[in-house]
């Protein structure tokens, strides 16, 4: 990509590196929020209070995805601040996206769906989706909410993409001023 081209992507962007962290954090705090209403249903539904721990594990991550990207921020360390910003990459990317989006909203609810929906032979179904583990789509808000997980999930992804996109410009030299989240240079 030419150097007229970035600057171009980041002017239509015109978000800053902080505007896309708060926004990274904002849509894992979105995860969290569906993740608790669709594990809390789930779990009072199913008689399945192991589903709880998704709420709990949702919600540390959010709050370590926060702690992160406060040290990141406000570090006068810049070793300190480079490992917040690399960790607030990390869990982002792997946690909350991969995680909680693609996997529990794509593959544990999305997929799951259209298979049992295309009449998938029963056979297969509980090969892909084991009885104890999975309920097959008898609730609809279960199912809903389960897929909902997607958008935040890769949202999150997606700004922190972008997010890395754009500190890698700024460390290429196409941006010359100050960043405040610099220590996302890690591409």
């Amino acid at each position: 990509m030419s150097h007229a081209d970035k600057t171009n992507l980041a002017a239509g962007r015109r978000l800053s590196e902080a505007q896309l962290a708060k926004r990274a954090l904002a849509s894992s705090v979105a995860v969290f929020a569906l993740t608790s209403i669709h594990h809390s249903y789930g779990a009072y539904v199913y008689n399945t209070p192991w589903r709880l721990h998704a709420v709990i594990v949702s919600g540390a991550v959010t709050l370590l995805m926060a702690g992160l990207l406060k040290v990141s921020e406000s570090s006068g360390v810049p070793r300190r601040a480079k490992a917040g910003a690399h960790g607030f990459v990390v869990v982002g990317l792997l946690v909350v996206s991969v995680g909680f989006g693609i996997f529990e909203g794509g593959y544990n609810h999305l997929v799951k769906d259209v298979l049992y929906f295309s009449n998938m032979s029963p056979e297969l179904m509980r090969r892909l989706y084991p009885a104890g583990r999975y309920e097959l789509p008898n609730n609809s808000f279960f199912e809903i909410t389960g897929m909902l997980q997607i958008f935040p999930g890769v949202l999150t992804g997606y700004y922190i993409l972008l997010l890395l996109a754009l500190a890698r410009q700024t460390t290429d030299g196409y941006h010359n001023q100050a960043s405040v989240v610099s220590s996302f240079d890690i591409v």
